[in-house]
C-alpha cells in the first residue's frame, strides 16, 4: 500500500483513496505500534530477571518507560481524532486539497501528547511482579501515585482528556455518516 501511495500521491480522483488521508492513516498506524511497543515494555516484560536487577533499580528509566508508554497513548488518540477530522473535511470539501494541513496539525498534536505525559514522569515508580495468568517472572512498571486521596495531575489530565477523546470522535464520525446520508440523497 506504501508503494501504491507514493506512486499515485499527485493524482486524484474520486475513486481513489486521498494521498493525505492514507498519509494520516500511516501516522495513525505507526503511533498505534509504538503504543503496543511501550505498552508492552511497561506491563508485561515476561522472565525479566535481568530487568529486575538493572532497570527496576534505576527509578528514572521506570519513569521514562512510563512516560512513554502514556505519550504514545495520548499520541495515538490524537492521531485518530486527526484521521477522522481529515476523512470528514474530505468529505464536506469538493476537492478536498487543502486536507494537507491536517498532517502539519497531527504533528504538533504529538509533542503535545508527551507534554500531557509529562506529569507521570515527575511521580516516582515502581516494579511490580505480575501473578498468574501472566508468565513467570512478568513485572509490571507503575508510577508510584501514593496512597493520599488527593487527585494527581496526571488523573485529572485523563479524566479530562479520555471523555474529550471519544465525544470528538463519536461527533466526527456523526458528521461524517450524516454526509454520507445527505450524499445518497441527492
Amino acid at each position: 500500500m506504501t508503494v501504491f501511495y507514493i506512486k499515485n500521491r499527485s493524482s486524484l480522483t474520486p475513486n481513489t483513496l486521498h494521498p493525505v488521508l492514507y498519509l494520516q492513516f500511516l501516522i495513525m498506524q505507526f503511533l498505534n505500534f509504538l503504543h503496543v511497543i511501550s505498552t508492552f515494555l511497561a506491563s508485561r516484560i515476561p522472565n525479566s530477571g535481568w530487568l529486575i536487577e538493572g532497570i527496576c533499580e534505576r527509578e528514572s528509566y521506570l519513569r521514562f518507560l512510563i512516560f512513554l508508554s502514556y505519550g504514545a497513548v495520548y499520541a495515538k488518540n490524537f492521531s485518530t481524532i486527526s484521521f477522522c477530522l481529515t476523512r470528514v473535511f474530505i468529505l464536506f470539501m469538493e476537492n478536498g486539497k487543502e486536507a494537507s494541513q491536517f498532517i502539519y496539525l497531527t504533528l504538533f498534536l504529538v509533542p503535545v501528547a508527551f507534554l500531557l505525559a509529562l506529569p507521570r514522569n515527575i511521580v516516582g515508580a515502581k516494579c511490580v511482579l505480575m501473578e498468574p495468568p501472566f508468565p513467570s517472572g512478568a513485572v509490571m512498571i507503575m508510577s508510584d501515585l501514593g496512597s493520599d486521596n488527593k487527585m494527581s495531575d496526571s488523573h485529572i489530565i485523563e479524566a479530562v482528556f479520555y471523555p474529550s477523546v471519544i465525544i470528538v470522535i463519536l461527533s466526527l464520525n456523526f458528521l461524517m455518516f450524516w454526509k454520507l446520508l445527505q450524499s445518497r440523497k441527492l
